[in-house]
C-alpha cells in the first residue's frame, strides 16, 4: 500500500492510503495543477482518511463516525488514479463548505482597488464572463479573483464577500476571433481550427500570469452582482435590476444553479458512469447556500445585455449600474 498526505484549503488535510498499482504521480500532478492557490494561513480543522479497495463493485462508503471514506471498484477501472483524486477534491469541498461557511459558485469575479470591493459576474455559458474579466483587468485597475469559479461567503459582519477563485482563464475561439484586444491568442489554436469558421467548443487554457495580469485571494466585500450577456445585435447596453417577483423566482433558480457542490457523479478513469457519490454534511451546506442566496436576492443583481465587451466595460468604469 502506498499513502500520501494532501491539504485541501490549508485545512482540510487527506490522508490517501492506495494500492500500489495506481498512479499516484498523477494524482500528485492534478494536486499541484489544481486551480485554487493556497496562500492564506489557517489552522488544519479536520483530518480524514480516503481508503482505495480493490473489488469488483465499485461503491463510495463514508463512516462519518472515523471520518473515514473507503473508494472500492476494479483495479484497471481506476489505476490512472484521475478518478480517485477527483473524488478526493469532491470530499475536500464538501467538508470545507461546512466547516469554512463558503461555498463556490459559478462566475467570474474581479477586484477593484479603487473601491477595496469585488464585482460577482454571473451568466450562462458563453455570455462573455471570461472576456470581461479579462478586459476589465488587462486595461483597467482590477483583478482578477476568479474566471470560472469563485469562493464566496458571509463574513461576520454579515456581508457577502469573495474569498478566492479559479486561477485559469478559458478563452474560446469564437470569443478570441470576435474580439480584437483576445485576437493575438488565436495563434495557439491549431491551423485548421483558425482557417475554416471558429469553433464554440474550441478553448484555450492561460494562467493570470501568461497573461500579465494581477490576482486576488483574500476576503473582498462584494459591491455588485451582476449577470450579464453579450449580443452583438442588441443596439445598445440595458440594465435593470431583478427586483420583481418573476426575476426573482428565475434569480433564486439560477443562483441555485451555480453554486455548486449538489451533486457529483461517480466515474472511474474512463468516464463512465458508476452512480452519485455520497452527500457530505449536506443540511449545513445546504443551510449555506441558502442564507448565501437570500443575501443575494437582498442586494441589487443588475441583469445587464450589451452588444460589446467594450460597452459592458463603460459601465463598470463608470459605475452606471441603476
Amino acid at each position: 500500500m502506498k499513502k500520501i498526505k494532501l491539504v485541501f484549503h490549508e485545512t482540510i488535510k487527506v490522508n490517501l492510503i492506495l494500492d500500489n498499482s495506481i498512479n499516484i504521480n498523477n494524482i500528485l500532478n492534478l494536486y499541484y495543477n489544481r486551480m485554487f492557490s493556497e496562500n492564506r494561513t489557517k489552522e488544519i480543522l479536520l483530518e480524514i482518511s480516503v481508503y482505495f479497495i480493490p473489488s469488483n463493485t465499485a461503491t463510495v462508503i463514508f463512516d462519518e463516525s472515523e471520518n473515514r471514506f473507503y473508494i472500492s471498484g476494479p483495479i484497471g477501472n481506476f489505476q490512472e488514479g484521475t478518478a480517485i483524486y477527483l473524488i478526493v477534491d469532491y470530499i475536500a469541498e464538501c467538508l470545507q463548505t461546512s466547516y469554512l461557511q463558503t461555498t463556490l459558485i459559478h462566475s467570474a469575479s474581479i477586484y477593484s482597488n479603487k473601491d477595496n470591493k469585488s464585482y460577482l459576474i454571473m451568466g450562462e455559458k458563453g455570455s462573455g464572463k471570461t472576456t470581461l474579466a479579462y478586459s476589465m483587468c488587462y486595461n483597467y485597475d482590477f483583478k482578477i479573483i476568479g474566471n470560472d469559479l469563485t469562493r464566496i461567503g458571509i463574513n461576520p459582519k454579515g456581508e457577502l464577500c469573495t474569498y478566492e477563485g479559479s486561477s485559469w482563464f478559458t478563452f474560446r475561439e469564437t470569443a478570441i476571433k470576435a474580439n480584437s484586444e483576445l485576437n493575438k491568442f488565436s495563434k495557439l489554436f491549431t491551423s485548421n481550427s483558425i482557417h475554416n469558421n471558429a469553433s464554440w467548443n474550441n478553448k484555450i487554457k492561460l494562467s493570470a500570469k501568461e497573461l500579465s495580469l494581477e490576482s486576488y485571494s483574500q476576503e473582498a466585500v462584494i459591491k455588485k452582482i451582476i449577470d450579464i450577456r453579450i449580443d452583438p445585435f442588441q443596439e445598445k447596453t440595458s440594465i435593470k435590476k431583478w427586483n420583481n417577483l418573476q426575476s426573482t423566482l428565475l434569480l433564486h433558480e439560477r443562483i441555485g444553479r451555480h453554486i455548486s457542490g449538489q451533486t457529483m457523479p461517480f466515474q472511474d478513469d474512463n468516464g463512465k458512469y458508476l452512480g452519485s457519490l455520497p452527500q457530505i454534511n449536506y443540511m449545513s451546506s445546504d443551510k449555506l447556500r441558502e442564507k448565501i442566496i437570500f443575501k443575494m436576492l437582498d442586494m441589487n443583481v443588475y441583469q445587464t445585455n450589451s452588444p460589446s465587451i467594450s460597452d459592458l466595460s463603460k459601465v463598470f468604469i463608470n459605475d452606471t449600474f441603476n
